[in-house]
């Protein structure tokens, strides 16, 4: 019981500072590594490969991240790397923002993105399956996509 109950309070705790809702849930699957936040939609239809890290030539780190599509159908996802500070503070820059990708049937895709400081310890990355709105929007600096 003690353990259901850790549990349940640790998923609460990752759902709030994701920003989770409850139409467009996020879950962090076990086959992810924790930092990626995948829709359920779409973790079943991606694997992830890797992961490099790096340091940019202005002294900014950097990642790449590679994930397949294991179906045999093209696949369309949106991807947003969001960079922490070192208290922990999501960064907001003019490249948070959501990426849309197709990704053929059983191909890789990579994201990349370099953090905005010096100051940018951590980042997350978050994976959702787009919805009919997301197709007509324009501002893909939106905080969140959802039918609403």
């Amino acid at each position: 019981m003690k353990n259901t109950l850790i549990s349940l309070l640790f998923l609460t705790v990752t759902f709030m500072f994701n920003g989770c809702a409850a139409q467009n849930q996020v879950i962090i699957d076990n086959k992810f590594p924790s930092y990626v936040a995948i829709d359920p939609t779409v973790a079943d239809d991606f694997i992830f490969i890797s992961k490099t890290d790096g340091v940019s030539a202005s002294g900014n780190k950097k990642v790449l991240i590679e994930m397949e599509n294991k179906t045999n159908y093209k696949q369309t996802v949106m991807y947003k790397i969001e960079w922490k500070n070192n208290q922990g503070f999501v960064e907001k820059t003019i490249m948070s923002r959501w990426i849309m990708v197709d990704v053929e049937p059983q191909r890789r895709f990579q994201m990349t993105s370099t953090a905005p400081t010096k100051y940018s310890d951590n980042y997350n990355v978050r994976i959702l399956k787009p919805n009919s709105s997301d197709y007509k929007r324009k501002n893909s600096y939106q905080s969140e996509y959802t039918d609403r």
